[in-house]
C-alpha cells in the first residue's frame, strides 16, 4: 500500500457506449462527490468510449478543471469487457482498482465502501438481492437467471450474483482480471470463477438500485452470444492452469 503520507491511488474504469445527452455534466457531479467525500484516497477516474456512435464526444471531460479525469477511445465497439481491460491497461498501476457503469446506478457511496473493504479482501462486488430482478426487461432477467444457476449449481461459486457491474479488487487479484479474455457481459463471471479458482478471498456489499435507473433490454443476439461464454467460464473455474500471476495484457485480443 502506499507510504502513510500519500492517499491510496485507486483507478476506476468507466466503460461508456452509447449514453445519453448531458450524461457528462452527471458524471462529473458524481466524480467530484466521491472525491470530495474520501479525500483520503487519490481518485483516477478513466473513461473508456467502447466505440460509441452518439453522444460521445468527451470533451467536457477532457476540458474539466476537475483533477484525476482521464480519457481513452477507439473507433469500434469491442464491448464492455474488452473496454474495461483496455482501462486498466491504459491506467497503469495503483494500489487499488475497480470498475462501474458510469451512471453509478447503485450510488457513489459504493466505491467508498469498496475501497474500505479492499483494505482486507483482494475482491469486493455486489449483491443486488431480489428486488432487483422484478425491475429487469424479459430478456435480461432470463440472461441473469440462468447466469446465477450456472454460478450456483456448475460454478460452485459463493457469489451467484456476479454481473452487478462493479467490481473492486487490489494488487493480488490485478493479474486475474487481466487474464480474463471475454469481452462481453460474462467477463464479470469470468473474472469471479477465476478468483474462486485461486482461493482468494472475496466478499460483497448489498446495493440498491438508484430509483432513477432505467433499465435497457438486451437484443436476443446478444444472449446468444453471452450463452457461448460459458464454456469460458467453465474453463476459468475449473481447467484454467494457475499460471497468472504476472498476466498484463488484453485477453481479449
Amino acid at each position: 500500500m502506499s507510504n502513510m503520507n500519500q492517499p491510496i491511488k485507486i483507478n476506476v474504469i468507466l466503460p461508456v457506449y452509447n449514453p445519453p445527452s448531458n450524461w457528462e455534466e452527471k458524471v462529473l457531479t458524481s466524480c467530484t462527490f466521491i472525491r470530495e467525500k474520501e479525500p483520503l484516497y487519490d481518485w483516477q477516474f478513466h473513461f473508456v468510449n467502447d466505440g460509441s456512435t452518439r453522444h460521445c464526444s468527451l470533451d467536457k471531460l477532457r476540458h474539466t478543471q476537475l483533477e484525476g479525469i482521464h480519457v481513452y477511445e477507439y473507433a469500434q465497439n469491442k464491448g464492455k469487457g474488452f473496454a474495461v481491460r483496455y482501462g486498466f491497461q491504459q491506467a497503469g498501476e495503483a494500489e487499488l482498482y475497480m470498475y462501474s457503469d458510469w451512471d453509478f446506478p447503485f450510488g457513489e457511496h459504493l466505491l467508498i465502501d469498496a475501497a474500505k473493504k479492499l483494505q482486507i479482501f483482494p475482491i469486493v462486488l455486489v449483491n443486488r438481492g431480489d428486488i432487483y430482478y422484478d425491475k429487469l426487461p424479459i430478456l435480461r432477467k432470463l440472461l441473469t437467471f440462468t447466469q446465477r444457476f450456472i454460478n450456483k449449481y456448475v460454478l460452485r461459486l459463493k457469489q451467484h450474483d456476479t454481473q452487478g457491474g462493479f467490481k473492486g479488487f487490489n494488487q493480488k487479484a490485478r493479474p486475474l482480471f487481466m487474464a480474463t479474455t471475454i469481452n462481453e457481459f460474462l467477463f464479470d463471471t469470468e473474472f469471479i470463477a477465476l478468483g474462486r479458482k485461486m482461493n482468494l478471498n472475496i466478499d460483497s456489499i448489498v446495493v440498491k438500485c438508484r430509483k432513477d435507473i432505467q433499465f435497457t433490454n438486451f437484443r436476443p443476439t446478444v444472449l446468444l452470444k453471452e450463452l457461448k461464454n460459458i464454456p469460458v467460464i467453465f474453463s476459468a473455474r475449473y481447467v484454467k492452469k494457475n499460471t497468472l500471476t504476472h498476466h498484463d495484457g488484453l485477453g481479449g485480443i
